[in-house]
């Protein structure tokens, strides 16, 4: 089996005119000659399919252009994306159902969602725009809880924040609502903070980390309606948990250096490290309960992942960001001269906030599909090569109506698709791995590019 054509879309920081130029092959074969899946129990196999003659394959690129300040904003999907917006583009009537059998999390964002894509669309700037509104509460709230410009603008700028403020998941909304039932509560605002903190428990399962931990260090007798209304999701959450003894794709964490990758996870780059690490260890010296509240979630996932099932990822826990940066805005208050050091931090944010505005994060599968469909046959079909890239090729495909033109390989040494991928919100894995032999096919890979088998 000999690929005829291949083209990639590098990951840059835009793209503009198509350049073809040859690819360097070994014996003849082009890049994807490595990859030679067996064909067992349904796998796809690529010396099943028909052979073609041996040609010099091509590789396509888009060639890359200066950055714009908004690609977060209109790249491509990736996987949790799509699955998101086709979840949430259901019937209102089966949104609850498939929540619970294929995502880890209830279904509030979801329902959110399905109201805000039928007011706007499904189109990238219109989906992630919803979750940019709620990263600007986040903002207001913690402006609000501690009337500090330079706080609000800090949270505002960071990086990590900034990320899952321009994507089309419920990151940004349940911590905007974290911050809300925290500050309302503060503010002796009781039924508001109990809305919040009730939305907030229908919007993401790691908010029961942070509703507990706060309700203890803050004694909020006031709260008790929010853990009825939260208790009633619970029945719901044990079958949504009872699944990762199938298996998760995290490791479990462990040593003091693995809590160090953890914090530069969160702060993305060496300097932002070591200049939030040298705020937080200031803010220690007098320190708020707002900064135990932001802790207690992490080291209580730790323990969790340590000891039963690795759920650790710093993206579950984005509340902690915000709180975090109030916590340290309200103890660092306290010393004048600290405000220096807070400036130098903001300068490092807002350089660093240029350049992720400049980048690109996601493989461009809108970009390939897009060059697929104006180039395929009607013998041809397409096949992900791991089906973590399934659901977004399956979205743009189907902008097109050729999503049954789609198929995907199983991951090496895998029987099934594992059941966190969310393929089974298109099909069942058998009808996705089982693809007709004999017939030509694109190739399409996880870093966006695509080889063209005969």
């Amino acid at each position: 089996m000999t690929p005829w054509l291949g083209f990639n879309l590098g990951l840059c920081s835009g793209w503009s005119a198509l350049v073809i130029r040859p690819v360097k092959t070994v014996g003849g074969l082009g890049r994807a000659a490595r990859y030679r899946p067996t064909c067992r129990r349904g796998k796809m196999a690529l010396s099943s399919l028909a052979k073609g003659p041996e040609e010099m394959p091509y590789q396509v690129l888009i060639s890359p252009r200066s950055g714009t300040m908004w690609n977060l904003l209109t790249q491509s999907y990736w996987r949790d994306e799509a699955f998101s917006v086709m979840l949430a583009s259901h019937p209102l009537k089966d949104i609850f159902s498939l929540v619970v059998k294929l995502d880890h999390t209830p279904p509030f964002f979801y329902y959110l969602q399905h109201f805000w894509i039928s007011a706007f669309g499904s189109g990238e700037i219109a989906a992630r725009s919803l979750s940019l509104l709620f990263h600007l509460l986040t903002v207001y709230f913690g402006w609000k809880l501690t009337k500090s410009c330079l706080v609000g603008l800090a949270i505002f700028l960071n990086p990590f924040l900034w990320n899952y403020a321009l994507e089309a998941r419920h990151y940004s909304v349940y911590a905007a609502l974290v911050l809300g039932g925290v500050y309302f509560y503060l503010a002796k605002k009781y039924t508001r903070s109990v809305a919040f903190w009730s939305l907030a428990l229908l919007t993401h399962n790691f908010a029961w980390l942070y509703f507990l931990s706060f309700s203890v260090l803050y004694k909020a007798k006031k709260l008790l309606p929010a853990l009825v209304i939260g208790a009633a999701w619970l029945p719901f959450a044990w079958q949504q948990i009872s699944r990762l003894n199938q298996g998760m794709w995290l490791d479990p964490p462990s040593g003091w250096l693995w809590w160090l990758a953890s914090f530069k996870a969160f702060t993305t780059t060496p300097l932002l490290t070591w200049l939030s690490l040298a705020l937080l260890v200031l803010s220690l010296v007098r320190p708020k309960k707002l900064l135990l509240l932001a802790v207690a979630p992490p080291l209580l996932t730790y323990l969790i992942s340590r000891f039963w099932v690795p759920i650790y990822l710093e993206r579950y826990l984005l509340p902690t960001l915000p709180l975090l940066i109030v916590g340290a805005g309200l103890s660092l208050k306290q010393f004048k001269w600290t405000k220096y050091l807070a400036t130098a931090y903001l300068l490092v944010l807002f350089v660093i906030f240029i350049q992720i505005n400049q980048q690109t994060t996601k493989a461009p599968m809108r970009q390939v599909v897009k060059n697929i469909v104006s180039q395929i046959q009607p013998e041809e079909i397409i096949v992900t090569e791991q089906p973590i890239n399934y659901l977004e090729v399956y979205y743009y495909l189907k902008q097109s109506g050729k999503e049954n033109l789609l198929y995907s390989y199983l991951y090496p040494g895998e029987d099934l698709i594992p059941y966190y991928v969310g393929t089974d919100l298109i099909k069942p894995w058998q009808e996705i791995v089982g693809a007709p032999p004999g017939r030509p096919f694109w190739l399409v890979k996880p870093d966006a590019s695509v080889v063209r088998y005969d």
